[in-house]
């Protein structure tokens, strides 16, 4: 049975029947699904004889102290704030490591800057990037560049052909002046590696011969979510939720780490980063994030 496919009764009687679910009904306590007639249900309402209360509020948009009713694998109702169901679902559930798709997750909020995916890199080098409470997107601190640099590596920044994303985002108050923001590249070294860099007010990304230039400008002096996407043999740029271009740029070559805040060469990057994440996976970037990468 599709609920979508059942007709609306605009006018209810009061001898109608209605499901409902009977927590301690079945066999040992288990749930069970029993029918109750619309005038017993609101004779409950109206004499609120066990505190059951009919919700009068409506929300379109759930605050993190708000709490969620559930019924765990025992048959027993409770109830979860919503920061706490998100905590949950993010990290697969308490003690759970963050999904191994995800390599590298940087939130800036902890100084020294910590890596809070499951691998848990450390820096290979960090050169001037530190924790500033200047400006942020969430939680109150980001990453401050100004002019430093900060790698990672790993062979697991090595897809080759396979999917992948890089996603940030980025504050700064100069797109005009050539800058790096992030580098696939081992330093002084040329290849067919994706490089992420701002030029003549364009967000743009050069594949080896290939370039790819941004139609959108990026804004300035506010957070710019940028993402650099793979599927295959593609290479995608997308700008707050839009598709800046993209082009066939074959597998990525193994350079076993990842650049931020400079390139293999050219200029460093000056302004902010909020969470950075690199994960094994194409995610969804047509939606600006509303909430710290997981």
């Amino acid at each position: 049975m599709e609920i979508s496919k059942l007709k609306t009764l605009t006018t209810p009687n009061l001898n109608d029947v209605l499901p409902i679910l009977d927590i301690n009904g079945g066999i040992s306590g288990k749930p069970i699904l029993r029918k109750a007639t619309l005038s017993s249900l609101l004779a409950l309402a109206e004499g609120n004889s066990s505190g059951f209360e009919v919700p009068t509020l409506i929300k379109t948009v759930a605050e993190s102290g708000d709490c969620f009713i559930g019924i765990d694998s025992t048959g027993i109702p409770f109830k979860i704030t919503k920061a706490n169901l998100l905590a949950g679902l993010s990290s697969g559930g308490s003690g759970t490591p963050q999904l191994s798709s995800t390599i590298l997750l940087l939130h800036g909020d902890s100084s020294p800057i910590v890596d809070s995916s499951s691998y848990a890199l450390t820096p290979a080098s960090n050169s001037g990037v530190t924790v500033s409470v200047m400006l942020s997107k969430f939680s109150g601190s980001s990453l401050l560049f100004n002019g430093g640099i900060i790698s990672y590596n790993s062979n697991n920044f090595n897809v080759g052909s396979g999917n992948c994303t890089a996603e940030l985002f980025l504050y700064t108050s100069n797109t005009s002046l050539g800058q790096n923001i992030i580098d696939f590249r081992p330093l002084s070294t040329q290849g067919n590696y994706p490089t992420i860099y701002l030029l003549n007010n364009k967000i743009s990304y050069a594949f080896g011969n290939i370039t790819v230039d941004g139609s959108v400008n990026p804004l300035v002096n506010d957070w710019n979510y940028i993402a650099l996407r793979k599927i295959g043999t593609t290479t995608e740029l997308w700008l707050n939720g839009s598709n800046v271009g993209s082009a066939v740029t074959g597998n990525w070559g193994n350079s076993n780490g990842i650049i931020l805040g400079t390139g293999a060469f050219g200029l460093p990057f000056y302004g902010y980063i909020d969470e950075f994440r690199f994960s094994k996976v194409a995610q969804d970037v047509s939606i600006v994030p509303s909430l710290p990468f997981s």
